[in-house]
């Protein structure tokens, strides 16, 4: 208004040709006031409208116009994971962007994957006037090294990230560390203390295995196991050399050795970890098979 406000204020008649912008019947300019504000609330178009606003008091009219354009619809712009690479069994982060923030009630975009290797949601929702989104998925144990895709859709248009999954790589506690084993196997029905080296890489490439320090049991074997295997947290060794021999004071069986095996189980090579295995060799007349127990007493790390 030009001038103040009279004496109990101005009642403004307001006035909208459209429905997208619908005004109050009345506003209030109060009492020695020049102006007074009102809020509106456009509604959503389809398509770009010019709306005349009017105000009118006392046979005076002011015009104004308004455009309200269509709310942009939201686009997918970017999918992304991190990492990007990863081992079987681990959770990934995967996050969804927009090029508009996603409108009243939100917004759900499907999620596919392309190989059991993964397991995403089957929807994603982005919250109410976000723009975007994260979710968290886990991946699956794999033999062989695995690419897998993940796919999101909106309104016709596809982003895909991609993501490799690799098998659990077992780092064998037997492969380059030299190890002390002291522990036991059972001959004849009697326990004798064992004590058992390995070393890989080595130039001989063999375990010994000895149990001279125990004299109490009169059996006495002095053994070197060649021919190691390792698989995961085991290493087999499938021959032995025929320098070794065994001495049994109770009994018959004694003599240079001619073939044996021997297998040990740890699930690392630090100190105090235990130690399981089998054990089996032959002499010229008999064969002997005992299981090992015991513990690792020292570890050098040799590469």
């Amino acid at each position: 208004m030009d001038l103040s406000a009279p004496a109990n204020g101005a009642k403004i008649t307001l006035a909208s040709d459209s429905l997208s912008v619908p005004v109050p019947p009345e506003l209030m300019i109060g009492e020695g006031a020049k102006f007074a504000a009102v809020a509106v609330k456009t509604a959503n178009v389809s398509t770009s409208q010019t709306v005349r606003l009017t105000a009118t008091y006392r046979g005076v009219t002011q015009t104004t116009m308004l455009t309200v354009v269509p709310t942009p619809t939201p686009a997918l712009t970017s999918l992304t994971i991190a990492p990007t690479q990863t081992t079987g069994g681990l959770n990934v982060t995967g996050t969804l962007s927009l090029s508009e923030a996603a409108p009243a009630g939100g917004l759900d975009v499907p999620l596919l994957y392309s190989t059991a290797a993964v397991r995403v949601p089957t929807t994603l929702r982005v919250g109410v006037g976000m723009k975007s989104a994260s979710f968290m998925f886990t991946t699956t144990a794999v033999n062989t090294t695995t690419v897998a895709q993940v796919t999101a859709t909106l309104n016709g248009a596809q982003r895909t990230a991609t993501l490799t999954v690799s098998p659990v790589v077992v780092v064998s506690p037997w492969r380059d560390y030299e190890i002390w084993i002291d522990g036991s196997i059972t001959l004849e029905g009697r326990q004798v203390a064992t004590k058992i080296t390995w070393s890989l890489p080595s130039i001989m490439n063999w375990a010994h295995v000895n149990t001279t320090g125990d004299t109490s049991a009169l059996m006495l074997l002095y053994a070197y196991f060649t021919g190691p295997s390792i698989s995961g947290n085991s290493v087999t060794f499938s021959g032995i050399n025929p320098l070794g021999y065994f001495q049994n004071l109770r009994g018959a069986g004694g003599g240079f050795l001619k073939s044996g095996t021997l297998t040990l189980t740890a699930s690392g090579s630090s100190v105090g970890t235990t130690v399981t295995g089998n054990l089996e060799f032959s002499t010229e007349t008999k064969t002997f098979t005992s299981a090992f127990t015991g513990r690792i007493v020292a570890s050098d790390r040799i590469r």
